[in-house]
C-alpha cells in the first residue's frame, strides 16, 4: 500500500515512529500535572491546566494509530524473531499503559467538566482527587517505561524490524 503511494517504507516502521510522539507528550504531562497542583489560582494555572489536557487528550488518541500499526508490525515481525513472548509483553504492558492514561484523561476531563458547570454532581476536588490523579501517572510512567522496555529488547536483542539481522535463534 504504501508503494503505491511512492513511498518506500517498510509497514513495521511506521509503528515506531508512531509511538514517540504520545511518549513525548505523556511524559510531559506526568511532569506539568504535580505542577499545576502545586500552582496558586491564577490565569497562569488555568492555561497550564487547558495545556496539560489537550497533550493529554491528544497523547490518549494517539493510542489508536499506535497500537493499529504495533498489530501490523508484531504481524510482520513476528514471523523472524526468536522469542514471541517478547511482543506478548510488549503488546500487554501497551495496553495497562493505555488504561492507565485513559483513566486520567476521563479523571481530569469530569473533573474540569464539574468544576466549570457548577452541576450537582459536582466530582471531588479534594487532596484524595489529587492522590488519585498523580498515582495514576506514575502507574501510567510505570507503565510506559515496561513497554518502552520490551519495544527495545524487540529491536535490540530480536532484531524486530532490522533488515538483514542475524538470527541467533536456536531451534
Amino acid at each position: 500500500m504504501l508503494a503505491s503511494l511512492g513511498l518506500d517504507i517498510r509497514a513495521e516502521l511506521i509503528h515506531p515512529f508512531l509511538s514517540h510522539f504520545p511518549v513525548a507528550l505523556l511524559l510531559l504531562v506526568m511532569g506539568i500535572s504535580p505542577l499545576i497542583m502545586l500552582l496558586k489560582e491564577s490565569s497562569f494555572k488555568h492555561n497550564m491546566a487547558m495545556v496539560n489536557r489537550f497533550m493529554l487528550i491528544f497523547g490518549v488518541i494517539s493510542f489508536i494509530p499506535v497500537i493499529i500499526t504495533g498489530q501490523i508490525a508484531g504481524d510482520i515481525v513476528g514471523e523472524h524473531i526468536c522469542d514471541l513472548m517478547v511482543i506478548y509483553y510488549h503488546k500487554q504492558w501497551a495496553y495497562y499503559t493505555a488504561i492507565a492514561f485513559i483513566l486520567v484523561a476521563v479523571l481530569d476531563v469530569v473533573t474540569y467538566l464539574s468544576a466549570k458547570h457548577q452541576q450537582s454532581w459536582k466530582f471531588p476536588h479534594s487532596w484524595q482527587m489529587k492522590v488519585l490523579m498523580v498515582t495514576l501517572l506514575l502507574l501510567g510512567a510505570f507503565c510506559l517505561l515496561k513497554t518502552g522496555h520490551f519495544g527495545g529488547k524487540l529491536v535490540y536483542e530480536q532484531g524486530a524490524g532490522i533488515e538483514n539481522f542475524k538470527s541467533t535463534c536456536q531451534y
